[in-house]
């Protein structure tokens, strides 16, 4: 898979994992730095979801990147991103994009009922299928971004981006602290939580 489309799908979730629904996914909100990171700007559209609110009702974004749901006014949760990181990647490789038309009810209606033509064969059957998935009209058939990230294809990526991320992280400084009088200092340990990537994907479909 290309390692461009993984960024954006491991940059995403991560959002997804604060809670928070960016809702305005475009191409011109995924940045790369020098370091050939990639990250998310602009949340000024941005919604945190809490333990009670999971879904969102208001219709914003960029008409191109619009999720079905969102185009018909029903309800939509962090899938919705999906949806338009799907379109960024789709355009990333056919070089325009998925759902274009020249007024606002024509997108909608591309959006909602039309498909883009296939992405081209030069691609690997895993980014093919990456944007199959994220593309899908109905949003209880398209994995989210956690989904995704744990699909068999994207474990070899998985330790690449998780040493750019820490590579990237700030160092953080601890004060020592003053030694009690008469008292033994003990070393003190921060181990790294770990854990196992699993996936309910036994395949790309």
């Amino acid at each position: 898979c290309d390692p461009g489309a993984e960024d954006s799908c491991y940059a995403a979730r991560y959002v997804h994992t604060q809670k928070i629904m960016h809702r305005d996914l475009k191409l011109a909100n995924i940045m790369l730095t020098k370091q050939n990171v990639v990250k998310i700007a602009d949340f000024g559209l941005a919604r945190v979801l809490g333990s009670q609110t999971q879904f969102a009702n208001t219709t914003c974004g960029t008409p191109y990147y619009l999720s079905p749901e969102v185009c018909l006014e029903k309800p939509y949760d962090l899938k919705s991103d999906s949806w338009a990181l799907g379109c960024i990647i789709y355009e990333l490789c056919a070089l325009k994009r998925p759902f274009d038309a020249k007024n606002l009810p024509s997108i909608v209606m591309k959006i909602c009922h039309g498909d883009p033509k296939p992405v081209s064969s030069a691609y690997s059957i895993e980014l093919r299928s990456l944007v199959a998935c994220l593309l899908e009209k109905k949003s209880h058939e398209r994995p989210s971004m956690d989904e995704i990230t744990r699909m068999p294809f994207f474990k070899p990526h998985l330790e690449r981006a998780e040493a750019v991320a820490l590579a990237c992280k700030p160092a953080v400084y601890v004060a020592a602290k003053p030694k009690a009088l008469n008292a033994d200092t003990k070393p003190g340990s921060s181990p790294l939580p770990t854990g196992k990537v699993s996936s309910r994907f036994e395949k790309m479909r």
